[in-house]
């Protein structure tokens, strides 16, 4: 705000102070280097402040104003400020400009504060008057009465303050504990004040004093205090919760009855003591007594309060262990009981004896009553219980079974479980089928199971005797049981297992043919205490098939028979014998007979139906006799006959069959290769006097001497065997006839090879075969020229060996076109009958090497070179390569470490030579060449075709990308720049492709016909691609896009970037202006006009920005939001800003559209704000 005195009145003008720092003029007489003379302007000397309406608060923070001179003044300038009415004050109330140096241009602050009274007139109204003093005219009397408007909020307000809200209060006797709180008045009244305090619930234990308070205008600022306090009542747990309500009755009408004062809410705790609470047994006395002898015998005991209670009074029971167990000798008790209010003083909680079945004495355990809320516990909490037992335990009587041997039988007392007193009895034996003092010792005795046990062992003492008999027993029982158990009385049984088995066995025998009896042996494990009467008989043969066999003796010509015969084993006797009397006989027959003894009955159990064997050993057997064979080697079996003989040599015959083993046995004969051998067992059938015993033979198919061979016997069954008579010889007769001969599997070959050739016999013979050799030159060179051979001589064909070879490894001579030639092998002075004597072996001109061009390949991969041969060889061919640059470098392009050597198996024509090649060169030719030459061959020549090239197709095509997107204003070409990864040695051609986004194409916004195609030079990295676009004249979106794509590259390959954006920039954008409406009384709406200069095909979208300017915003105008869109045929849009109708008096104020500077597919022009004028109608 400005203000000047003008024609004797004063006037205001509103200016916005965008600066209070201005460079001002020098007065004269001022420090010419601080005041600009030039700027000294003297219609300019104005008295500033920078303010609106001034809002302050009593009791509040002040408000600063600055104040500034806007041109240097002749004189000081003091400015005084006063409120008119009053209600507020400045400070300083004085500000000094001082015309020294720069201090006058310095601003000057003054703090306004409201002034704080204690009335309460609500929000009021002053002026701050600002009145310039000075002898500089200019500056003197400007300002005025009212200036600057006062807006002051009143911090009085009629009411009652209470000091506390919440009071917390114990019952206690009077005067012990009371509480107070205060009341005062806010603001002074113009009469005196009357405020009445009521309790609610009303309760005439609670008490509060005084009832009422006065204040008058004099003292109504101190404060005055309500006494409260509680009565001790005799009800438990009686908490109270009363409210305290204030009235307040005054002529002032702001303290009248509908002024709101605070209630305050008392809290009364209870301080009654809560219940005593103790346990008695139901029935009376001081302990309880129970009984075992019923399960589940019941005490009740009782819990007992001295008196009600209003809360729920919580209290826990258990049982606590004495040596009474719970669980086990009664049910524990753990519960927690509860009293309601209401509910009676006494509760009943039973008690349960549990019977253990166990002798015992009488048992403790306690009942303990604890508290767990609303009571106390009076002495008696604990109750003594006694468990009277009443429990007998039950005896039993086991016995372990008892051996004969064992020593003792062990008596076993018992009781179900252990018992605290000692239990008492008499064990006493008596007979049974066991007698007393003979199998057992007797007893009769006084025992008892101590405390804590469960068993007793008693052991009877068993005596042994050594006779097999049965078993026995006797019994035990007891007696004189003690008070404290019971036995069911039936004795118990104890057996004596006797422990003398018997096992009964009956002996066969072996005698000779005239020993005159077979004596049978009985054999007893164990004696028997009575004579064993056995009758027995004689079984013909051995039992092991029908009684007609060879080894079967017959009754009456072998042995004589027994049928039902007595046999009696004699007391205490362990082995009897019973004899069978034998006939003797002259004839052969077999080497064993047999018959048998059976025990038919017995008097004991055990013996009917054992068996024993006789074996007689016949004393009149054979011998066995073989003879020699001689035999051709052709013949195809050598018999032997082997005949039985007695001892003069006769011829004899036997009853039995004669078995025996043949075996042959090499001597100069082989088995195997000579004869089949013979392993085995043969048979001369009873009755017959000789076998046969053949032997296969084997034609050797080898020259050797007459050999031999032996049958040898052994192992004879119902014979003799005399050994010198045990082996017989076979002589065998050779048949073969051998020569000696000249071959071979190689008789051509070409030179580098071996030829092979061999000597053989007809028939391998069994002794060595001597012969020489020799190798003639023929049509060769001879050796060292064509051929290498040192092995003539003597030579030596090995027994069993049937042919032997030699070797004669050809030379390669390197020349070319020779003919065949021949070298000759003969054999002579054998020591066997000669053959084919002489052999012919031809060399082979070795064969011509050549080598064809590779098929060309791309980089990296190999090039393959094939050679060939004329022919193919005996001998293996092999040969090395070099390599020579053509327009490819032998160092760069391909890998030269791979020269051989290469080798042509024998019997093929063909190898292939892989070259690698190198890739990755970045950059070749698209087609390179070298060459690869045959050398060093070895069993081959050269031919003329030693040489032949190899392609290389270029493996490192150039990726092709746009450099960048790009734009052009239309009417422009839009240029791109399609760039290679690296340069080619070859030119690079490619094509371009069209996508119409935003942008059509086909002339309407750019040019899509030139797709090329384009050609990038060797050794060039790029080549630009330019796109014509089309001027319209008309506005549209300001900027309208295609792609454009890299295809059909050649001599290159598509990149990381074969696209590219164009975009086509507008040059006809329309031009955004905005003009205000005219101003508006605070409370109207403001209107602003944004316009576009043409009409536009596109939505044009665009913001506003809204400056405060002198308003103070949203206090003064509501800001609109957007943005905001002009459609397409549209050429303006009014913006509507609604201002604030407020009631304080105030100046013009002004506030500022402004265009934002990022308007979609439009610009803005000039001019691009406009002023919104606020004017006050306020008075």
């Amino acid at each position: 705000m400005t203000t000047r005195r003008r024609h004797g009145s004063w006037q205001a003008a509103a200016t916005l102070v965008p600066t209070l720092a201005l460079l001002l003029a020098l007065l004269p007489g001022c420090d010419g280097q601080d005041n600009d003379w030039d700027a000294y302007d003297p219609t300019r000397k104005l008295l500033t402040v920078a303010t609106d309406s001034l809002r302050l608060a009593e009791g509040g923070e002040g408000r600063a104003l600055v104040f500034s001179l806007q041109m240097v003044p002749d004189d000081t300038v003091f400015v005084e400020l006063a409120a008119d009415g009053g209600q507020a004050v400045a400070e300083p109330a004085t500000l000094v400009f001082a015309p020294d140096d720069d201090e006058w241009s310095r601003p000057r602050t003054a703090v306004v504060t409201a002034v704080d009274d204690d009335l309460d007139e609500g929000a009021h109204k002053d002026a701050l008057t600002v009145l310039a003093v000075s002898r500089d005219a200019d500056y003197d009397g400007q300002g005025g009465p009212g200036l600057v408007p006062l807006a002051v909020t009143d911090n009085d307000r009629a009411g009652v303050a209470v000091s506390a809200t919440f009071i917390e209060l114990v019952e206690a006797p009077p005067g012990v504990l009371e509480r107070a709180y205060e009341l005062v008045l806010t603001s002074q009244p113009t009469a005196a004040v009357t405020v009445v305090v009521t309790a609610t619930p009303a309760d005439p234990y609670f008490h509060l004093t005084p009832s009422t308070l006065t204040f008058t205008p004099a003292d109504w600022s101190v404060a005055q205090s309500v006494t409260l306090w509680a009565e001790l009542d005799q009800d438990d747990a009686d908490d109270l919760t009363v409210t305290l309500s204030h009235a307040a009755a005054s002529g002032d009408p702001r303290y009248g009855p509908s002024l709101a004062i605070a209630d305050v809410t008392v809290q009364v705790y209870d301080n009654t003591l809560p219940p005593i609470a103790r346990l008695r047994p139901a029935g009376g006395g001081a302990a309880l007594d129970l009984d075992e002898a019923v399960p589940g015998t019941t005490a009740d005991v009782e819990i007992v309060l001295d008196h009600p209670s209003l809360l729920p009074v919580r209290l826990h029971l258990a049982t606590v262990d004495g040596t009474a167990i719970g669980g086990q000798d009664y049910q524990a008790v753990d519960l927690d009981v509860t009293f309601a209010p209401g509910d009676p003083i006494v509760q009943t909680v039973p008690l349960r004896v549990i019977d253990d079945a166990l002798l015992e004495d009488p048992e403790h355990f306690e009942v303990v009553l604890t508290g767990l809320a609303n009571v106390i516990i009076g002495d008696d909490d604990r109750l003594g219980c006694t468990i009277a037992d009443n429990d007998l335990t039950t005896l039993t009587l086991t016995v372990l079974p008892a051996a004969e041997d064992g020593g003792s039988a062990q008596f076993v007392v018992t009781i179900p479980s252990p018992q605290p007193l000692p239990v008492d009895f008499t064990f006493t034996t008596a007979a049974g089928t066991a007698t007393s003092g003979v199998d057992f010792e007797p007893v009769a005795a006084a025992y008892f199971i101590a405390p804590g046990q469960t068993q007793r062992v008693i052991p009877v003492v068993l005596r042994a005797d050594p006779y097999h008999e049965g078993d026995e027993s006797f019994t035990a029982n007891l007696t004189n049981v003690s008070t404290n158990a019971v036995w069911g009385g039936v004795p118990v049984v104890a057996t004596i297992v006797d422990d003398d088995p018997q096992a009964i066995a009956l002996d066969g025998v072996t005698v000779g043919e005239a020993g005159g009896a077979a004596v049978f042996t009985l054999r007893l494990q164990a004696p028997y205490d009575a004579p064993v009467s056995l009758t027995v008989s004689t079984l013909a043969g051995d039992g092991l098939g029908a009684v007609a066999g060879q080894e079967d003796a017959a009754a009456g010509s072998d042995y004589t028979a027994v049928t039902g015969a007595a046999w009696v084993i004699p007391v205490a006797a362990t082995t009897a014998t019973f004899s069978v009397t034998l006939q003797a006989g002259t004839a052969a027959e077999a080497i064993s007979e047999f018959f048998r003894l059976r025990i038919d009955a017995g008097s004991r159990p055990g013996f009917a139906g054992l068996v024993a064997t006789a074996e007689v050993i016949d004393d009149d057997q054979p011998y066995l006799a073989v003879a020699d064979v001689a035999v051709p080697e052709s013949a195809a079996v050598a018999t032997f006959t082997v005949r039985l003989v007695n001892a003069l040599g006769a011829a004899v015959t036997s009853t039995g069959d004669v078995t025996f083993r043949a075996d042959t046995v090499d001597q100069t004969a082989t088995a195997g290769s000579d004869y089949t051998a013979v392993g085995a067992v043969f048979t001369v059938p009873a009755g017959q006097g000789s076998l046969a015993v053949p032997v296969t033979l084997a034609d050797d198919a080898w020259d050797d001497d007459s050999e031999t061979f032996v049958l040898h016997l052994s192992a004879p069954a119902n014979a003799l065997l005399d050994p010198e008579e045990a082996d017989a010889f076979c002589a065998i007769t050779d048949d073969e006839f051998p020569s000696i001969n000249l071959g071979t599997a190689l008789a051509r070959a070409n030179e580098g090879s071996t030829l092979v050739f061999t000597v053989s016999l007809t028939t391998t013979r069994q002794a060595a075969t001597t012969f020489t050799l020799a190798v003639l030159p023929g049509t060769t060179g001879g050796s060292g020229v064509d051929y290498t051979f040192t092995a003539g001589g003597a030579q030596v064909i090995p027994p069993f060996t049937p042919s032997i070879s030699f070797s004669v490894p050809l030379l390669d001579d390197q020349l070319a076109g020779e003919p065949d030639e021949v070298l000759r092998a003969t054999i002579a002075n054998a020591n066997v009958a000669l053959g084919v004597i002489a052999l012919d072996l031809t060399v082979v001109d070795a064969p011509e090497l050549s080598i064809a061009a590779a098929p060309a390949v791309v980089e990296g991969a190999p090039a393959v070179f094939p050679v060939t041969m004329d022919a193919p060889s005996t001998a293996p061919v092999s040969f090395r390569v070099q390599f020579s640059s053509a327009t490819a470098s032998i160092v760069s392009d391909i890998n030269p470490a791979g020269t051989g050597p290469f080798t042509i198996p024998a019997g093929t024509v063909s190898v292939n030579v892989p070259v690698p090649t190198i890739a990755g060169d970045g950059g070749d030719l698209a087609s390179e060449t070298f060459t690869t030459t045959l050398i060093s061959p070895a069993n081959a020549t050269l031919s003329g075709f030693n040489a032949a090239s190899g392609t290389i197709l270029d493996g490192d095509p150039s990726p092709l990308s746009f450099s960048d997107d790009a734009f052009a204003i239309e009417g422009d070409a839009i240029v791109f720049t399609v760039q290679t990864a690296w340069t080619s040695e070859a030119a690079i051609t490619f094509s371009v492709q069209f996508t119409d986004g935003t942008a059509a194409g086909s002339g309407i916004d750019y040019v899509s016909a030139g797709t090329g195609p384009f050609t990038i030079p060797a050794g060039q990295p790029s080549v630009t691609v330019s796109v014509p676009t089309v001027d319209d004249a008309g506005p549209e979106l300001a900027a309208e896009a295609f792609t454009i794509r890299v295809v059909n590259p050649t001599n290159a390959v598509i990149g990381a970037a074969p696209t590219a954006t164009g975009r086509v920039l507008d040059n006809d954008q329309p031009v955004l202006t905005i003009t205000a409406g005219p101003a508006v009384l605070e409370g109207g709406t403001l209107s602003f006009t944004v316009s576009m200069d043409r009409q536009t095909i596109v939505p044009v979208t665009f913001d506003v920005a809204f400056l405060n300017g002198s308003t103070q915003g949203a206090v003064d105008f509501t800001t609109p939001a957007g943005p905001w869109t002009l459609v397409p045929g549209t050429t303006s849009i009014v913006i509507d800003v609604p201002t604030v109708q407020d009631t304080e008096h105030e100046n013009q104020e002004i506030f500022v559209a402004r265009l934002a500077a990022d308007p979609v597919n439009a610009v803005v022009g000039a001019p691009p704000e406009a002023n919104g004028v606020i004017d006050d109608d306020d008075p």
